[in-house]
């Protein structure tokens, strides 16, 4: 097993445990703007097929746009259980999936948009999981996506670049 392997087994590990708590951990920072930039994100969102990396507990479910067609995947199935519990919150035909952002599992050009909020910093290799991004839109510059750490890494920093040219 290499590094990257042991570095995402260690990351959902982590995300199973806090996906008790989670919700409760972030909460004021959701009411103080994560919820109006989740708000404002969706917004921006369009397209028949939309891909959700990270969809967490499900915080992001209440601002899917109605009528749309949106695959949601989480590493995490501790998470994933939390948004399974929350997907009568969403307006559109959702299906949740476990699966690495790191080597989605899509035909290329399969979603209208591709959309993430506050993910990349957890993922160990986040160029790698914003190209597999990429390679599953239709079209480019479809790619949203909501970030709550500066690029100080090397590795983030270059995720942040590879992100501005998938965002425009």
């Amino acid at each position: 097993m290499d590094s990257l392997d042991k570095a995402t087994q260690l990351t959902r590990r982590r995300y199973d445990r806090a996906s008790r708590f989670y919700d409760r951990m972030e909460g004021l920072l959701e009411k103080r703007g994560f919820r109006d930039w989740r708000e404002q994100l969706w917004s921006m969102v369009h397209g028949s097929r939309i891909l959700e990396v990270g969809v967490g507990t499900g915080k992001n479910l209440p601002y899917h746009p109605a009528g749309t067609g949106i695959i949601a995947i989480d590493l995490s199935s501790g998470m994933l259980r939390r948004a399974r519990g929350r997907a009568a919150q969403s307006a559109a035909r959702l299906e949740l999936f476990e699966m690495d952002a790191q080597h989605l599992e899509f035909p290329d050009a399969s979603f209208d948009a591709v959309v993430a909020t506050f993910v990349f910093c957890s993922v160990p290799d986040p160029v790698k999981a914003l190209l597999d991004c990429e390679t599953g839109l239709a079209t480019r510059r479809r790619g949203l996506s909501a970030r709550a750490c500066p690029p100080f890494s090397a590795s983030t920093k270059t995720a942040h670049e590879a992100r501005q040219s998938l965002c425009g």
